[in-house]
């Protein structure tokens, strides 16, 4: 049987307000702008596409490895834990954070193959009110038909861009868009 491999094989990105805010942001955690879009372009993943629930096993599958990838000595990076979320009042976390080793503001990475885009900026906002973001960070497809092209009301990164330039956040936004592939399987099973 031939294994299909989701790659990404090239990563936009879009920083609000620009990439020296973000990277003075993603600093502290031993990160920048550059570091975040190799850990993603880095990705690869082998779940069969016709699998129910398939963007979601994606979603999880990619934010495990960029909580892997992202960590540095110093910092934690979890998946939905307690330390991911935004705010101690309320119950939203993040996909991934990297949190420095002592108090201080994350970096929070929302995953977004789902329409409402729109609610991450509002908990990245939420975040930076509480005093635990350092920046928001949402992943997205430059071409959605190149995650699942019969889901239709995928976010892509020209519509997220556009939006978050309207917005205009009070806090460092970097913004990914991935190019990715379907093809290329891993061999047999």
């Amino acid at each position: 049987m031939f294994i299909m491999t989701f790659r990404v094989t090239k990563v936009d990105r879009f920083c609000w307000p620009d990439q020296l805010a973000v990277d003075r942001g993603l600093e502290p955690l031993g990160l920048n702008s550059s570091s975040v879009c190799a850990a993603l372009q880095s990705f690869t993943d082998d779940t069969d596409p016709s699998a129910k629930r398939y963007t979601e096993t994606l979603a999880h599958n990619m934010a495990r490895h960029l909580a892997q990838q992202l960590r540095r000595p110093g910092t934690r990076s979890e998946t939905r834990q307690v330390h991911t979320r935004y705010s101690p009042q309320l119950d939203h976390n993040a996909d991934v954070a990297v949190a420095p080793g002592e108090p201080g503001r994350s970096a929070f990475i929302e995953i977004e193959f789902r329409p409402n885009f729109e609610k991450d900026l509002v908990k990245f906002q939420v975040g930076h009110h509480s005093g635990r973001l350092a920046v928001g960070i949402i992943v997205v497809a430059v071409d959605r038909d190149a995650i699942r092209d019969t889901y239709t009301s995928m976010p892509e990164f020209a519509s997220v861009t556009a939006v978050l330039a309207s917005f205009r956040p009070l806090h460092p936004v970097l913004v990914l868009g991935m190019h990715a592939d379907r093809g290329g399987g891993s061999g047999t099973a």
